[in-house]
């Protein structure tokens, strides 16, 4: 529903800029071509927001996994170390 009544209100600003731009161009075209750019230019990075945020999210979920990966790894090796220190330990001392 928030889409819906977004794109609506987004059709609503453009066919408002529309009407903005046609009255200035007849009077102004340099400012009426400023405007357009101004316009598109916020509509363009409007549009980007969702994918940075995307971009982040994921982002950020990798570097999750990543450092779990990490840790998990240094666990496996300590554990390993521990068992090679138990069985050094054994060899030394074999008639206990």
């Amino acid at each position: 529903m928030l889409g819906a009544e977004m794109s609506s209100g987004v059709n609503e600003f453009i066919l408002l800029l529309k009407l903005f731009i046609v009255d200035y161009s007849q009077s102004n075209p340099l400012l009426a071509l400023v405007l357009v750019m101004t316009a598109s230019s916020l509509i363009f990075s409007s549009l980007l927001i969702p994918y940075r945020i995307y971009t982040i999210k994921h982002t950020t979920i990798r570097h999750k996994n990543l450092l779990e990966y990490k840790l998990n790894m240094a666990k496996v090796k300590a554990e390993k170390q521990i068992k090679i220190a138990e069985l050094e330990k054994i060899q030394e001392k074999p008639n206990e």
